[in-house]
């Protein structure tokens, strides 16, 4: 056997973990701005959206429910709502 066929199988390891630890690091990034942005989300619904309550209108509603169905549509892409 040649030098050259010994080390692929090496090479291709490294190449497969680099390739794994720099997935996981934009896995991690990603996942960084959903936490962020879900942060956000709750602060805003803390705050009822910026709604005062005596000038909520329906299309204030059209506007929450819509920002729910897109919410709804995440959810069930990531496997949490049925």
């Amino acid at each position: 056997m040649s030098q050259t066929t010994t080390a692929r199988p090496e090479a291709r390891t490294d190449k497969t973990r680099r390739n794994q630890q720099q997935a996981l690091g934009a896995f991690m990034a990603v996942k960084a701005e959903i936490d962020t942005l879900l942060g956000q989300l709750q602060a805003l619904s803390d705050e009822h959206f910026h709604a005062a309550p005596e000038s909520v209108n329906w299309a204030h509603v059209g506007s929450l429910a819509h920002a729910r169905d897109q919410l709804r549509e995440v959810a069930r892409f990531l496997g949490i709502e049925g």
